[in-house]
């Protein structure tokens, strides 16, 4: 698993810290402060196509793509639960600068 190195947050009030440190969470308030402070909204890859694959989940600002369609906050976690997901993230950069890297990785996944 990717995330041994990543410091653990349960709270959003527990994000700040190091500039350019990895942080990871499976609170869906963390998940969801993190995203809104960047005007981002969850997404799908096709609005009936959510099929509970983790292929299909993204967090975006300007969801203008033609292959991308915004789904409700519950219907996206409903499929980061069913998926057993770790969301991996940094709040900044190493410059102190805000960061918008994420990526979802599986809680079950071994070294």
């Amino acid at each position: 698993m990717p995330t041994p190195t990543a410091r653990w947050v349960h709270r959003p009030e527990e994000i700040a810290g190091e500039h350019g440190e990895t942080l990871a969470t499976r609170s869906h308030e963390v998940i969801r402060e993190w995203a809104e402070a960047r005007g981002a909204v969850p997404v799908s890859i096709t609005a009936d196509d959510l099929s509970r694959r983790s292929g299909l989940l993204r967090i975006r600002a300007g969801v203008d793509e033609e292959r991308l369609a915004r789904i409700a906050w519950d219907e996206w976690f409903d499929a980061f639960e069913d998926d057993k997901l770790v969301f991996v993230f940094r709040s900044t950069r190493t410059t102190g600068r805000r960061s918008n890297f994420f990526r979802l990785d599986s809680a079950d996944r071994d070294g």
